[in-house]
């Protein structure tokens, strides 16, 4: 089975914005991780490369940057360390580890990784329609 990595990371994303709304800063991070997570593996997915089943999001960055029109991308995305601290490990971890600014933060990270993968994908469309190469399962 495929997983179904972009609707995935727009859930998280959604999820970890409400509970920032709510002041729930420790699960709203953990959240933001997930979504940066699935956003990236949904980028490799579609390059058809590899999905390695884990949660390191600084190789799937890295391999992200390896396929040129991604890293032209994300080529100012730096993974902010606390979206990486204790991820995903974190859900263990006591309340209030995470403040408002770590949310705040992850949480715009969070929106430009996302916007990238929708970007990526309305041009890859974009560029497949314009070749002609569009077929009802696209």
């Amino acid at each position: 089975m495929n997983e179904d990595y972009k609707t995935a990371a727009n859930r998280h994303c959604k999820d970890g914005e409400l509970l920032h709304t709510n002041c729930r800063y420790d699960n709203a991070v953990y959240h933001f991780g997930f979504a940066v997570e699935c956003g990236l593996k949904h980028l490799l997915q579609v390059n058809n490369k590899d999905v390695p089943q884990n949660h390191d999001l600084k190789t799937f960055l890295e391999n992200c940057m390896l396929e040129p029109a991604l890293a032209l991308r994300l080529n100012q995305s730096n993974l902010p360390p606390r979206l990486c601290y204790g991820h995903p490990e974190r859900r263990y971890w006591p309340d209030n580890f995470f403040k408002q600014a770590d949310s705040q933060l992850l949480k715009a990270y969070t929106q430009f990784v996302l916007k990238q993968v929708r970007d990526y994908q309305l041009n890859t469309l974009s560029k497949k329609k314009s070749e002609g190469n569009i077929n009802g399962t696209d």
